[in-house]
């Protein structure tokens, strides 16, 4: 299964294709999360309401406006490595948002894996090849 635009990210899709308004995020402001919901989050996910990862060795990741490609409906960033600083357990999926941490900005696309969960151990890496599939 393919991950989703969350309804805040369909949103902000309207707000700058449409009306050309870009106010939800700054240049080189997208950032890569992991988490651990054992569920595919819903559309109407937030970052106040799904489950981030919070271990040692783990942090957002910033997705470079330079780093994505596009062809037909589908957005590929280049693929970001996270490394576990202590047994990090199941990762069941990634995100996209537009803050590098905490919970007070938006999710635009969420990703369950289709193929996991991944049990990350202790110094063992997790690598993500983010990609938005729009169709």
């Amino acid at each position: 299964m393919g991950g989703k635009l969350t309804n805040e990210g369909e949103i902000d899709i309207i707000s700058w294709y449409i009306k050309n308004v870009q106010t939800s995020r700054g240049a080189n402001s997208l950032y890569l999360g992991l988490y651990t919901d054992t569920t595919e989050p819903a559309e109407t996910i937030t970052l106040a309401t799904i489950t981030e990862l919070a271990l040692t060795g783990y942090a957002r990741i910033q997705l470079n406006d330079a780093d994505w490609s596009g062809a037909a409906d589908i957005a590929t960033n280049l693929a970001k490595t996270f490394t576990a600083g202590e047994d990090w357990g199941n990762v069941y999926g990634y995100f996209i948002c537009n803050v590098a941490s905490g919970t007070a900005g938006e999710i635009i696309f969420v990703e369950h894996f289709s193929t996991g969960p991944f049990n990350v151990a202790d110094t063992k890496t997790i690598e993500i090849t983010p990609k938005i599939t729009v169709a």
